[in-house]
């Protein structure tokens, strides 16, 4: 009890026979005597060094550490007394790749008796083929990736809120237990606790306004766990009070839209009539607003002309429904996906036809739109599952299943589903359906690009230590890393991934530029949050205090659209020294 012990060093490095750190050990004497005692090092369980000497108030041991090829690397510090005294402490340092992950892939809805040819591009080692013929076995897929999202802004809960209860509803179907009660809880709690003092929410918790948008996307989540039994604690007055106001105000004919299904959904005392009439008389109204006004009067009981939706009705190749006025949106949430979905709502409440064939076929329009086999982004994912999931769930899907016939580098006739292979990217593969019902076909690959390139485009990016010379830092020395953006054209909802060196810690931790909303640190990287930047240059800090010695990759920034993330740059990998 009278020695402590303590081993320190980078908590985290790179890939990479470049990269290097320091280790420090330290044993500290706290009786009057010298004590003879070992010291050692283990790496990887094996001894790499053996000191032995006396101890009067403290040692200090240190030795190199090459990162190595492995994704962690364990190091052992330990001190032996003759006595057989032992202390010691074993530490994991993980090993973060040098590069960027990228995922290549396409995406196949197969309908009725079709063939296609796969071929792969020959840069990658294999290639992952997954098919289903059962589309709640997508959306599975789409809930996993939901719950899972490594982000949580109140959108992005909001979804993961929504995709957890389209998860207990289908495990029950099937008359299984829903384990995810204590999840569904915790993030009922984030949503409550990030609610802001009006009663509405922003982007994030520290969003400096509300969006009604997000609001309508949390209370939407809300109001469904509340249904399935969850207790939500909200003052629905204050809400309601806050947006009867916002309907009197001069605002746009959008957000009195959104304030009214938001009313409409907490059941408010409100005359919808008079505010519907009101926003009838507007002339200038787009097909978003149109689709979302005929909703609410179907809400309302107001019978609405549904046939006005069919002036916007277009065919894909497949014979699949969308909606649309060949129009491009730059916004997320009134794009062609979403305008298809308030359609789907809107044929599946008018009990005057029925719309179940059309309905089957805007079903497989979604389908057909997960190309590169997911959705669009997070708001988009969450939409449909909740809004196509009732059918399904409903539905009897008992059919008969389709054949899928490969041949060519692969002689396979698959009948059964969910089905998986491995196969060599230098493959091409022929591939044969046959069956009324779709089979879904994804081709992937994951790789990591160790070395990528600058990618500019409707951003750029660029980052350097202030008050260093050639990236060379010193020990003990706070340093400011500055990420440098341009943004060449306006734009919502930006993701700013700033990596940081392994040998550094983190200093001062608040947001440094005006134009950010939320940060989270990571122990590898900085993520920075922006709601709206016009076209212009920005800057943004993250404060280091660099505390091992050694060499170290930083990894490429990268800057993104989060709703539309192939809108993205990136700058090159850094080389950083630590004295």
């Amino acid at each position: 009890d009278c020695l402590r012990l303590r081993a320190t060093g980078a908590e985290n490095t790179t890939f990479g026979r470049w990269d290097t750190t320091y280790v420090i050990g330290k044993v500290l004497n706290y009786t009057p005597d010298s004590i003879s005692l070992t010291t050692k090092f283990e790496l990887d369980g094996e001894l790499v060094l053996e000191n032995s000497r006396y101890c009067s108030r403290s040692l200090l041991d240190t030795f190199q550490v090459d990162a190595g090829v492995t994704d962690s690397l364990s190091v052992k510090y330990f001190l032996e007394k003759e006595d057989g005294y032992f202390d010691g402490e074993l530490k994991y340092i993980p090993i973060y790749p040098e590069g960027l992950e990228q995922t290549e892939g396409q995406f196949h809805s197969l309908q009725g008796d079709t063939s296609l040819v796969l071929s792969f591009d020959t840069v990658f080692n294999d290639v992952t083929i997954y098919a289903r013929a059962d589309i709640l076995e997508v959306i599975e897929d789409e809930i996993s990736n939901l719950i899972h999202y490594k982000y949580s802004c109140n959108e992005q809960l909001a979804s993961k809120l929504k995709a957890l209860l389209s998860e207990q509803m289908i495990t029950q179907s099937k008359g299984n237990k829903f384990n995810n009660k204590n999840e569904v809880e915790r993030v009922i709690r984030l949503l409550l606790r990030n609610q802001k003092e009006e009663g509405l929410w922003g982007w994030w918790k520290s969003s400096k306004e509300s969006s009604l948008w997000i609001s309508l996307h949390v209370l939407e989540a809300l109001a469904q766990a509340k249904e399935l039994g969850y207790r939500v604690n909200i003052d629905e007055g204050q809400i309601a009070d806050l947006l009867v106001w916002e309907l009197e105000s001069p605002e746009k004919v959008d957000n009195k839209l959104r304030a009214l299904h938001i009313l409409k959904m907490l059941d408010s005392r409100v005359n919808f009539p008079i505010y519907i009439d009101r926003i009838e008389k507007v002339e200038t109204m787009n097909m978003n607003e149109l689709f979302r006004l005929i909703e609410l009067k179907q809400l309302c009981g107001l019978n609405p002309e549904v046939d006005t939706i069919n002036s916007f009705r277009k065919e894909t190749i497949f014979g699949n429904l969308y909606f649309t006025d060949d129009s491009v949106s730059r916004y997320f949430f009134t794009n062609e996906i979403q305008n298809t979905l308030i359609a789907y709502r809107i044929l599946r409440s008018d009990s005057t036809v029925d719309h179940s064939f059309e309905l089957q076929r805007i079903r497989n329009y979604l389908i057909e739109n997960r190309t590169h086999g997911s959705w669009l982004n997070t708001f988009e994912t969450s939409k449909i599952i909740e809004t196509i999931l009732p059918e399904l769930l409903g539905s009897d899907r008992k059919v008969s299943h389709p054949v899928l016939s490969f041949s060519g580098s692969i002689e396979k006739t698959v009948v059964e589903f969910p089905f998986e292979m491995k196969v060599s990217a230098m493959d091409t593969i022929s591939v044969i359906k046959q069956g009324d019902f779709p089979v879904y076909l994804t081709a992937y690959s994951h790789y990591w690009n160790q070395t990528p390139k600058v990618k500019k485009s409707e951003f750029e990016i660029s980052t350097k230590f202030d008050n260093s010379n050639n990236n060379i830092l010193k020990a003990g020395e706070p340093i400011k890393l500055i990420a440098s953006v341009k943004v060449l054209k306006d734009a919502d909802y930006i993701l700013i991934n700033i990596p940081i060196p392994a040998g550094c810690s983190y200093g001062n931790k608040s947001s440094s530029s005006y134009h950010e909303v939320h940060r989270e640190y990571f122990r590898n990287e900085t993520a920075i949050f922006c709601e709206n930047l016009r076209a212009g240059d920005y800057e943004f800090v993250v404060e280091l205090i660099p505390r091992y010695t050694g060499r170290y990759t930083v990894n490429p920034a990268k800057i993104e659209m989060m709703y539309f993330p192939t809108f993205n740059a990136n700058n090159d990998i850094k080389k950083v020294i630590i004295r």
